[in-house]
């Protein structure tokens, strides 16, 4: 019980040290760095696999182990989704071992229903999505209305980013709206039925809205040096004997450090809304609140 709570102990202050570092380097360079994530995935692993055999208990590493691969393929999905950069998505792999159980200090605290009757790292990912649409929503309304008198171009390219969508994306935003609307039409008398019906049917609008607003007002120019794995380019870079052009999920190394060897001049990229902040805001609230999401939910039951 006493290596339960020490590791428990080790890993919460361990994840808040990884979150508040990512926050500052997010805010201030629109970055996570690459050490971060792997130094603080190597020592959530050591932690796990030296509590689990030192308490002789080989649930915790399976719970970790777990938990790892389907954070991993969430993590993925939102990477290809394009809502997530790479940097975060690394930073949640960590979270996702440090994160496998319920820290141990707050079972009295919080009760199961509280936290979603599962891991701990689910309440924590639904708070930050919950969060972090919020975010994005109120910042996004909040660059219209400075550009107002650019809305009618902003609305066009809201219509122009969605046609020039994968026939993936296309499917689910049109899978969405039907499901949301047959849904809301079930819910007349139900209250429940209409948060679920209305959260589907404007979760792909409200992604399509940031992500224009990431595209015409979140860009600067910087020098080949400053780039990272993930940049993205706003526009074609024409060197002698090669052309990069503008990819969906951002710069490679490989094409990073051949523009540093090759181009001298200014790169205009566009960056996303940092999300770390987020991070930081959903694990405090996720230890003191629980699952903020199925309180909302349950508020209508």
């Amino acid at each position: 019980m006493e290596i339960l709570i020490l590791s428990n102990v080790i890993l919460l202050v361990s994840a808040f040290i990884a979150i508040i570092i990512a926050t500052i380097t997010d805010l201030k360079k629109s970055e996570v760095p690459d050490y971060l994530n792997w130094i603080f995935l190597s020592f959530v692993i050591f932690v796990v696999i030296v509590s689990s055999i030192m308490s002789n208990d080989l649930s915790i590493l399976l719970n970790a182990a777990l938990s790892f691969i389907i954070i991993f393929i969430i993590g993925i999905a939102l990477y290809y989704g394009q809502a997530l950069g790479g940097g975060d998505i690394k930073l949640l792999f960590g979270l996702s071992i440090a994160f496998s159980s319920m820290p141990y200090f707050f079972e009295q605290k919080i009760s199961s229903i509280d936290i979603g009757n599962g891991p701990f790292i689910f309440s924590f990912i639904l708070n930050a999505l919950l969060i972090g649409a919020i975010y994005g929503l109120l910042f996004s309304i909040y660059i219209i209305l400075k550009n107002k008198k650019n809305f009618l171009k902003f609305k066009e390219k809201i219509i122009d980013n969605l046609m020039h969508k994968s026939k993936f994306f296309k499917s689910l935003f049109l899978a969405c709206i039907i499901l949301g609307s047959i849904i809301l039409l079930m819910s007349i008398f139900t209250p429940i039925l209409i948060f679920l019906a209305i959260t589907i049917f404007f979760a792909p609008i409200i992604f399509i809205v940031v992500k224009t607003v990431e595209q015409e007002f979140l860009t600067k120019k910087i020098n080949p040096e400053e780039l990272c794995e993930g940049d993205w380019l706003i526009d074609r870079v024409v060197t002698k004997n090669r052309t990069i052009e503008p990819g969906v999920y951002g710069l490679t190394n490989s094409q990073i450090a051949y523009l540093r060897k090759n181009y001298r001049g200014k790169i205009k990229i566009r960056f996303g809304l940092p999300f770390v902040p987020c991070f930081l805001l959903s694990l405090i609230l996720t230890l003191f609140l629980g699952n903020i999401l199925l309180k909302i939910v349950l508020l209508f039951v």
